[in-house]
């Protein structure tokens, strides 16, 4: 798609469908068995038992009506199937009220893997097994949430997009018991499974184009996905840009912009927001240690790549004290020098790897805020 063929409509059709099929909430009853997800495709809950208000359950419909992804081919940072990232990024320079590039990486057995938002857009959950694990990496669009889970645990073959959102997020749901996983919550809350958590594994969020500087071998989900979907095209207009949602979330808290990016780190129902817009204001690079629960985390801040990550400050040689001299991350110990994700690239610590916090996310502020209405704000 060229620029010449792109122009932002006021709100798209997607979107719009979406509102107009989710404008009653689910009256869900306190008890009852999990087998309220026909095998049709319909969504119809009357039979399921569900730990949560109904009031802020919104209804599109139909389950699966967006698709997750199961192994999706994963292709070379220049191979076919890939323009679709290089074609968004030309639209964005051009509109920059419109997301970024971003992507979802984490690395496995040494190969680091890119999962795109524009591919997350249209499927929000990409199933995928690779070195031995069992991944369910997932993005909701409406709360600007990224979580990979670990489906191993929980023998979950694939989550599926239920096709319901609580306080707007993704409500994902099992084949095996139907019930449903409400993604900020980490775990089912209706059904069957109701209580069981869902375990995460630590994952990044940045823009592209940083993401191939640091791995140039990197894979990245292709545009062949067997459905015909246009990755080159975000469905949801101006929804990140603006200050509205789209259904009721509860009260929200108007300390931070309702969209703004915050780097959570959960702690029951408080823990630690820090919000994109103080790091930048801090600097192009940042390296602070912060307590959350009585966890000791630095956190890694790079302006150019939009990336905040959370770590436990240690590898498994030792301790790693890391600060900011002449814009690089250089660790006290040794005087090594390491990436924002976590790696040393120079020095006697080339190699090593910073032990990610696997709880700690990505979110919009107005979504954080309501799942963890304790929470505190770094400044």
């Amino acid at each position: 798609m060229g620029l010449a063929d792109f122009s932002p409509p006021a709100w798209s059709a997607t979107a719009a469908l979406l509102a107009s099929l989710a404008v009653i909430a689910c009256d869900f009853p306190v008890t009852g068995s999990a087998s309220g997800l026909g095998g049709s495709g319909e969504t119809n809950f009357s039979q399921i038992s569900c730990d949560l208000p109904s009031s802020y359950i919104f209804d599109g419909g139909v389950r699966d009506a967006i698709p997750s992804l199961q192994n999706p081919s994963l292709v070379r940072a220049s191979g076919p199937g890939t323009r679709y990232l290089d074609d968004w990024a030309a639209v964005h320079a051009q509109f920059p009220s419109l997301p970024d590039t971003r992507i979802i990486g984490i690395v496995v057995d040494g190969q680091a893997i890119a999962f795109p938002h524009n591919i997350l857009w249209w499927h929000e959950i990409i199933n995928v097994d690779v070195g031995g694990l069992k991944l369910a990496v997932t993005y909701c669009p409406l709360t600007g949430s990224s979580i990979v889970f670990d489906r191993k645990p929980v023998g979950v073959a694939r989550f599926g997009v239920s096709g319901l959102v609580f306080r707007n997020n993704l409500m994902m749901f099992d084949p095996e018991t139907e019930s449903l996983w409400p993604q900020m919550l980490r775990g089912a809350r209706c059904g069957e499974r109701s209580g069981r958590s869902l375990g995460s594994v630590p994952s990044v969020e940045m823009r592209w184009e940083q993401w191939k500087a640091l791995y140039p071998n990197t894979l990245v989900v292709s545009s062949e996905t067997g459905w015909d979907r246009n990755y080159a095209l975000y469905p949801y207009d101006l929804y990140e840009a603006g200050d509205f949602l789209l259904f009721p979330a509860g009260e929200l808290d108007s300390r931070r912009p309702v969209k703004e990016r915050v780097l959570g780190i959960p702690d029951g129902t408080g823990g630690l927001a820090i919000p994109f817009g103080v790091l930048e204001q801090a600097g192009a690079q940042v390296a602070t240690t912060v307590n959350v629960g009585g966890r000791s985390i630095l956190v890694l801040w790079d302006a150019e790549a939009q990336a905040a990550i959370a770590f436990d400050a240690a590898t498994s040689e030792g301790p790693a004290t890391i600060k900011v001299v002449g814009g690089r991350f250089v660790d006290d110990e040794t005087g090594s020098v390491w990436s924002v994700d976590g790696r040393g690239i120079e020095g006697s610590r080339k190699g090593q790897l910073l032990n990610g916090v696997d709880d700690a996310y990505v979110s919009f502020w107005f979504a954080w805020s309501v799942f963890q209405p304790e929470t505190q704000l770094w400044n």
